[in-house]
């Protein structure tokens, strides 16, 4: 028999501050909800908007949506700067990079940095060479990702168990508890 509530549900709860990074403040602002935070930075280039580390400071967690098109399109932009080894790779290196300096500034102010890093990668990453993955790999964001990862499972100590290729917080029951070295990763 389906549950029929007498009288209207209400969910309360406390809902943490969101700020969200993004390239294009303007293009953003629509798609976000009203009382989110907008901060314009951009992984590729450290210094864009008011840079990556300033963005991510006084921040308790991030949760990591970046990407682009795995094949060549006009996503990857008019010089090509948007494509996966910039994004996945050298952004998330950037990410960890701005991530480091956040952390050894909290640490030396007797502060707590940025405590949790999700890092929504790709199920494919430990299988990039198997089919149907190598061709989702043909141009190299696999690889990019790969990259992206490693650098930050060697930011860990840092921060409490980062967590790669999460689909956790959707419920997905394909959640592996320890990753490489032990490190939440999650497919």
């Amino acid at each position: 028999m389906p549950f029929a509530p007498s009288r209207p549900l209400t969910y309360r709860a406390t809902v943490p501050q969101v700020r969200a990074i993004v390239r294009d403040a303007s293009r953003a602002r629509p798609l976000l909800p009203d009382g989110v935070e907008i901060v314009e930075a951009d992984v590729r280039f450290p210094d864009a908007g008011v840079g990556l580390a300033r963005a991510i400071q006084g921040v308790e967690s991030l949760l990591v949506l970046t990407g682009t098109s795995a094949f060549p399109s006009k996503k990857w932009g008019p010089n090509n700067d948007n494509n996966p080894k910039a994004v996945d790779e050298k952004g998330t290196k950037n990410l960890v990079t701005a991530l480091d300096a956040v952390n050894a500034a909290a640490a030396e102010g007797g502060a707590r940095g940025v405590k949790r890093v999700t890092l929504l990668s790709s199920i494919g990453v430990q299988r990039r060479s198997q089919f149907p993955f190598s061709i989702l790999n043909t141009f190299g964001v696999l690889d990019a990702k790969a990259e992206g990862e490693l650098a930050l499972i060697q930011v860990a100590p840092a921060t409490d168990q980062p967590t790669l290729r999460s689909m956790e917080g959707l419920r997905c029951p394909h959640g592996l508890p320890h990753g490489p070295e032990g490190r939440g990763v999650s497919d």
